[in-house]
């Protein structure tokens, strides 16, 4: 049979407030909600006995005990730790005190004419030393940190060994009584430790690979060797105890610090180019001194502070430029936890601005009828402007001198078919300058440009949600959560005595989520009943043609348009006088990935019908 060694030591003296030398006061520490399962590894051989030597003033006593004693008595530990951090004063901290006392007792580890009563009415009288107080409980979370408490309950329990295994005691001249070692330390990689402070109310929990120390201990504890595992537990007080541990836990649970008030507030506009320096305030609820730091993009300076409480701080900033967008972070911490916050602005416009130009730049399929570029110009200074436009090709200019904001035109003539003009905006404000260029491009003859007289999406998740006014509609194709589109187009406005030469839809891609959906395969089949966008809902959906009219893919990348050949139908709309409802629009690839494309509601972008034609001849 296989014998293992197994130390436990009893340690009894006067504490003194001698010990206090070159200890910290306070708690420091973090949470992060995690479990950390503490126990032996379990021994097959279950007929292990283990040789248990206990010390009181020096004096050795040894007894047998069993391999699961041996176990039970490091589960006790554990239990202890748990129930004491939240509450040394509690009837369960208690109760697994006497537990664990009663146990030695009963494997005859305690000394003959020393009883478990008498132990424990002896660390009950220490604890009394001081003045209890309850910690308050709470939720709180794990992270890795550092545990400080001063004049508290103590339990330490885990894989490894204690040092020194055996605390000895010692005599201090002057002081006619033993005391004990200064000292007692450990290292585990999985091991549970707890304070509860019997004067702060706080405490801590640390759980996991750590290692720790604790000055003026006043207990009992035990090492155990059960191959291939050492084991070390004690509890009692300390005048001063500290853990490092990959998890740490913290009673009460620590308030993070806030970040309030911003000066430039977060998305603020025509922020001055002349600041010098950006402003925030800070606070902690728990009154923890905090530290900050501060950077900005573009780089305009950055800044940093420790150890602040509470209050209005700035870091400096120079070299704004006029019209830029800048963002700043700010990352505050109390040595526990960390709250961060973006915050942009845009700074002034020196220069005059153009903006709102018609045709919108880039446009499309832009009639030859028309007859005027226009455009906003702003002042932000209120000076006098003076502009000019001109074009290219040539089709008009135009200019003024010494005007204010307002609205601008110039006339234009001769128009070509399937052309691309280019405008340019100049204005001045007799210091700073401002010069703008713009594009469109006219529609092909015979041709045709439709919006939707009604579309929206429908979702089976949402089965009585009406979309008709949203700025956009998405397509997903997920199993009981599908989300489909629908298109009306008014087709009243085709000529008569032409013939159908092609037809697109076409809708403008814009953004995706929940993943990126690109190579989606989107289906479009032809609506066979009347509905309407402002009541239309997935309950109350229009039926639909179950032959394909046309297909798509979804673009890798967004802001794309998406284009569906319709000649076959919008022909057979023409021709056959086929009631016209419009387009389902079905993604049936599967999977949670939306795409959002833009709707006739929002400003640009809008879907279109386009359609080419050529004259009977």
């Amino acid at each position: 049979m296989k014998k293992s060694h197994m130390n436990i030591f009893l340690t009894v003296g006067a504490v003194t407030l001698l010990l206090l030398s070159g200890c910290a006061s306070g708690i420091l520490s973090t949470s992060r909600s995690t479990e950390t399962n503490v126990s032996l590894q379990e021994n097959t051989d279950t007929n292990d006995n283990a040789i248990i030597t206990t010390y009181i003033s020096g004096i050795p006593h040894s007894q047998m005990i069993s391999y699961e004693s041996g176990v039970h008595l490091k589960e006790l530990f554990s239990e202890l730790a748990v129930a004491n951090a939240h509450d040394p004063y509690s009837a369960e901290t208690k109760q697994l005190q006497k537990q664990i006392l009663v146990f030695t007792e009963e494997q005859g580890l305690l000394p003959r004419g020393m009883s478990a009563d008498m132990v424990f009415t002896q660390l009950g009288k220490r604890g009394q030393s001081f003045a209890p107080q309850s910690i308050s409980d709470g939720s709180s979370v794990y992270t890795a940190g550092i545990g400080r408490e001063m004049f508290c309950n103590f339990v330490a329990t885990g894989e490894g060994a204690a040092f020194p295994i055996i605390i000895l005691p010692r005599f201090i001249p002057f002081i006619m009584a033993p005391i004990p070692r200064l000292f007692v330390g450990w290292k585990t990689p999985l091991g549970v430790t707890s304070c509860g402070g019997l004067l702060s109310g706080t405490g801590f929990y640390a759980v996991g690979p750590q290692q720790g120390f604790a000055l003026g201990f006043w207990g009992i504890g035990f090492s155990i060797f059960l191959p291939p595992v050492m084991a070390y537990g004690m509890f009692g007080y300390a005048l001063f105890a500290k853990a490092t541990a990959e998890y740490m836990e913290y009673y009460p649970p620590n308030n993070p610090p806030e970040i309030t008030q911003t000066d430039p507030a977060n998305g603020e506009q025509m922020v001055s180019i002349a600041t010098t320096e950006l402003r925030f305030d800070i606070n902690d609820p728990d009154n923890d001194l905090m530290s900050y730091n501060v950077t900005t993009d573009p780089d305009i300076g950055s800044g940093s502070g420790g150890l602040k409480p509470s209050g209005t701080y700035s870091i400096p900033v120079s070299g704004l430029q006029d019209l830029t967008t800048y963002t700043w972070h700010v990352k505050v911490t109390d040595g526990k936890d960390t709250t961060e916050k973006t915050i942009t602005f845009t700074t002034e416009a020196i220069a005059p601005i153009v903006s709102n130009p018609l045709p919108k730049d880039n446009a499309l399929f832009v009639p030859i009828e028309t007859s005027n570029l226009s455009f906003d110009l702003k002042d932000y200074q209120g000076d006098l402007m003076d502009w000019t436009v001109e074009t290219q090709p040539d089709i008009g200019s135009g200019g003024a001198i010494g005007i204010g904001d307002g609205r601008y035109t110039i006339i234009i003539s001769g128009l070509d078919y399937f052309t691309s003009y280019t405008w340019f905006v100049n204005v001045t404000d007799g210091e700073h300058w401002m010069k703008k260029t713009y594009i469109f491009r006219t529609i092909s003859e015979n041709t045709l440009v439709l919006e939707p007289i009604d579309d929206t999406a429908i979702m089976e998740n949402h089965p009585n949600d009406n979309c008709g006014t949203s700025e956009e509609i998405a397509l997903r194709s997920l199993s009981g959560w599908e989300w489909d589109l629908l298109f009306k187009f008014d087709l009243s406005v085709i000529p008569s005595n032409v013939t159908i030469q092609d037809a697109s839809l076409q809708a403008y891609y814009y953004k995706n989520w929940d993943g990126n959906p690109g190579g989606h395969h989107v289906n479009l089949y032809r609506i066979s009943s009347n509905w309407n966008e402002d009541t239309v809902t997935w309950a109350t959906q229009p039926s639909y043609v179950t032959e394909l009219s046309s297909f798509a893919l979804i673009p890798s990348t967004i802001e794309k348009w998406i284009l569906w050949d319709v000649t076959d139908d919008v022909m057979m709309f023409y021709n056959s006088g086929t009631p016209n409802y419009g387009w389902r629009m079905v993604d049936i690839s599967g999977g949670n990935q939306c795409s959002y494309l833009r709707s006739k509601e929002y400003s640009a972008y809008h879907p279109v019908l386009i359609i080419g034609y050529e004259p009977y001849k």
